[in-house]
């Protein structure tokens, strides 16, 4: 039964109280305790839980775009596009037992800033920096407001500036205040809800076609009465695949099995190992069985985008076969807006026409929620490689506090770009966006993917290579050509690559890195740390202030209050960017407490591996089920 698609004051209500509760938590989350510098702000102080690491790891990872996205494929080819979802499960393991375990022992920020200690040089890091930052406009940021601008404009009928514009806001908020940590609690609030509220439409959504069997059968005679070829595509995408329920599909198909299995483990491996927003919240972890917890835990919540986007997806085209399933231009214009096609609102269909008062707020802000999670993620993740891999390689002797104030200032000018950004969003066509999504991943992820592996489990690689061919070949061949060119050409010495390989990890000896400036990079940050906390002292400033021409006491008072003044204004800059004296106790605490470790109790090692075996074992189940 279709209801009406007007929103009534319980949906309002529910929307507020979810702003309210975003806010409430980014704010207490800051508070909470004092973050001690840059580790703590860009990483949380390292004192994160598995649950919170879990949670913050997959509400970076499903969006708006997921929603929209796989629902919309999943109406239109069916079963197969839960494949990109499901890959995620095998890569996780490799996260947390092969990968991190590097960039543990390595102590690195960012990704671009382990490339630079393991192979030397500046332009590989500076490359990866300046690709991260254009691929997190034009990827990240972009399809997330896109996406939520299609679900905005369809169930809400609100000013897409202003709608997006109030996210974008309290998205800033939270990261401005709060830095990772309150990235991390938002971000866990809000997978929490999106799963129940996804869960909501599921049942609905089985529940109306008649359960999974009925859904099945359905689908296949889901044809729309006005069909017609849509220009630009060979097949009629009126009818329904023949291989919709099948996750493996014959060579011919529009996405064969090879592709869905093989194709996408480059784009797999450099999303989840090698990208800064998922492994930034990996390193945030107390110690590393915790953040091997949190891959644990994300890779089994893989498994719910089949049930919770696809199947939906699937279920919007048989209740909504005429709109969702259009392929009359005429007819999909008036429908959506884009004479292509209209499967990108499958899912805005089911939550303003399935669900009942109250619940399509809980559905609203669930899309909202999958907007700011990304967002504020993408945020953090380019303030923390603008300030550690850009500005800090620009001015090497940045105090903590100066550090601190450039990421916030670029979280800033990020909040303003996609706010410009929105018009050109709003001139996407409306065409299958899991597609543009994947489509770029696979441009540039494979070569990526590839220098990283390398990096890590094969010491003999080195820098000669790798600033030719990134980028511009595949997976295989930048492999090849970067082995037998570092085969050809001077190794690293021995002692260059020790913690930096998965080979070397624990080596005992001190870190001895490639490049020559990386260890007064480090000094100078913790001289700029000592000044920063010298200079706001009071004996210092009277010091300056006074000389020895007998006005010292004639300008005791005037000095005095300066001295004060000046100490007030540090302790708020301290306080707004969540750094802590080093030379106060509560200051060499924070730093202690930021260094992780690979130490693990025998038994929670064990548990984890146990874990890690059982999931490998489900995903294999899943993908034999519906091969």
């Amino acid at each position: 039964m279709v209801r009406t698609d007007n929103l009534h004051q319980a949906d309002y209500a529910i929307i507020v109280i979810y702003f309210v509760a975003v806010i409430f938590v980014g704010l207490w989350s800051s508070l909470k305790n004092r973050r001690g510098g840059v580790s703590g702000y860009f990483l949380a102080g390292r004192s994160m839980n598995w649950f919170l690491i879990g949670g913050s790891l997959y509400g970076s990872n499903i969006g708006t775009e997921h929603f929209i996205g796989l629902s919309g494929s999943g109406a239109v080819t069916g079963l197969v596009v839960a494949g990109f979802e499901l890959q995620g499960m095998f890569t996780l393991i490799l996260l947390g037992w092969l990968f991190l375990p590097v960039y543990i022992s390595s102590e690195v920020y960012t990704m671009p800033e382990y490339l630079k200690k393991r192979f030397g040089g500046r332009r590989i890091r500076s490359y990866l920096a300046a690709l991260t930052l254009f691929l997190s406009i034009i990827v990240k940021t972009s399809v997330d407001l896109f996406s939520g601008s299609i679900f905005i404009k369809k169930v809400l009928g609100w000013n897409l500036y202003g709608a997006i514009g109030l996210q974008l806001a309290i998205a800033g908020i939270s990261t401005l205040g709060g830095g990772l940590t309150a990235v991390m609690w938002t971000d866990t609030m809000q997978v929490m809800l999106l799963i129940v509220g996804a869960f909501i439409v599921m049942v609905l959504g089985f529940n109306e076609v008649g359960g999974y069997n009925s859904m099945v059968d359905r689908y296949f005679k889901a044809i729309p009465s006005a069909n017609a070829t849509i220009p630009g595509f060979p097949k009629c995408a009126g009818y329904p695949d023949q291989y919709a329920m099948h996750l493996l599909k014959p060579m011919d198909a529009d996405i064969p099995w090879t592709a869905i299995t093989f194709g996408i483990i480059g784009n797999s491996i450099w999303y989840w190992c090698c990208d800064q927003v998922i492994v930034q919240k990996a390193l945030a972890g107390k110690n590393y069985t915790h953040s091997k917890g949190g891959c644990l835990m994300t890779g089994f919540l893989k498994f719910l985008p089949m049930w919770m986007m696809v199947f939906p997806g699937m279920i919007s085209r048989i209740l909504y076969t005429d709109e969702v399933a259009c392929t009359n231009p005429e007819f999909c214009d008036s429908a959506c807006g884009s004479p292509r096609g209209c499967s990108n609102i499958a899912y805005p269909l089911l939550v303003i026409r399935l669900l009942p008062a109250g619940a399509r707020g809980i559905l609203i802000a669930v899309m909202m929620a999958a907007i700011m999670s990304n967002v504020t993620s993408t945020f953090n993740s380019c303030s923390t490689i603008f300030t550690m891999d850009v500005y800090h390689t620009f001015k090497k002797k940045a105090t903590q506090l100066e550090l601190l104030i450039v990421g916030r200032g670029f979280i800033v000018l990020m909040i303003v770009t996609s706010i410009v950004w929105i018009p050109i969003i709003e001139a996407f066509p409306s065409s299958q966006l899991i597609n543009y999504v994947q489509s770029v991943q696979s441009y540039m992820g494979p070569p990526i993917c590839a220098i990283f592996v390398l990096g890590i489990f094969v010491p003999r690689v080195n820098e000669q290579v790798h600033y030719l061919h990134f980028g511009l070949i595949s997976l295989i061949s930048v492999t090849c050509v970067t082995l037998i060119i570092s085969w050809v050409t001077k190794p690293l010495p021995r002692t260059k690559t020790d913690r930096l390989t998965f080979w070397t990890r624990r080596h005992p000896k001190p870190l001895e890195y490639a490049i020559k400036d990386h260890k007064s990079d480090a000094i100078n940050l913790k001289q700029g740390a000592d000044e920063i906390s010298s200079s706001s002292s009071p004996d210092v400033i009277l010091n300056q202030t006074s000389g020895e021409n007998g006005y010292e006491k004639c300008h005791e008072n005037n000095v005095a209050t300066i001295a004060t003044r000046s100490e007030k204004v540090v302790s708020v800059l301290h306080f707004v960017c969540g750094t802590v004296d080093e030379n106060e106790p509560e200051g060499q605490k924070a730093a202690a407490k930021n260094v992780i470790t690979l130490d693990e109790k025998l038994e929670w090692k064990r548990f984890c591996d146990i874990l890690a075996l059982c999931l490998v074992s489900f995903a294999i189940f899943v993908y034999v089920f519906w091969a």
